[in-house]
């Protein structure tokens, strides 16, 4: 009976997907993807900065506590604007989300959150998440791979490298371990790319 019970679990197991790490790479090295692969979104580098990147929508309740996070770390001297530099990406999404809507954010909203301005770019684009989901950069990879909802966080090193990519506020820890993750990124010493 026994070993029946031991297979059963073990099928089980098999047969379960588990969720790919979020942190991709803590330590410098070379990725597939990188901080550079965002240029064509119009994306202006930030070499030797913590570049976080926030796929958002406007009117998503998640998003807005993440920049109100994200303001009170900058706030409080956690962050620092010379040391991380957030890339907030807003896009298409037919009669709720386009561009008045995000220029009246940028406008009225934004500025609430405490995130100084010259440590920020925030764009909008004109296209859906169909098209957005799909985006590779030169070598094929998926920049956005994973992505389901928002907010979608990117984090690149100061080296340039995909650090992390992923849903981090499936729950308090997760967010906690995200923020703590992208602390402790603005203190590591990699070669800047060239």
């Amino acid at each position: 009976m026994r070993p029946l019970i031991l297979l059963a679990v073990f099928l089980l197991s098999a047969c379960s997907s588990a969720p790919k790490p979020t942190i991709l790479a803590a330590k410098c090295e070379d990725t597939p993807v990188k901080a550079a692969d965002l240029e064509p979104l119009n994306f202006q580098p930030a070499p030797g900065k913590v570049v976080v990147v926030r796929l958002m929508r406007i009117n998503c309740p998640f998003c807005k506590e993440d920049l109100r996070r994200i303001g009170s770390f900058f706030q409080n001297g956690t962050w620092n604007k010379d040391k991380v530099h957030l890339f907030l990406i807003a896009y298409r999404k037919e009669g709720i989300e386009d561009r008045k809507t995000f220029d009246k954010f940028m406008r009225e909203e934004l500025p609430g959150f405490g995130i100084p301005m010259e440590a920020a770019q925030a764009i909008y684009l004109d296209k859906d998440y169909y098209a957005l989901v799909r985006t590779r950069n030169k070598t094929d990879a998926l920049i956005f791979e994973e992505w389901r909802a928002v907010p979608f966080g990117l984090v690149f090193g100061t080296d340039g490298r995909l650090a992390y990519r992923g849903h981090f506020t499936t729950s308090s820890g997760a967010e906690n371990t995200h923020y703590d993750f992208i602390t402790q990124l603005q203190a590591e010493n990699c070669p800047t790319p060239k």
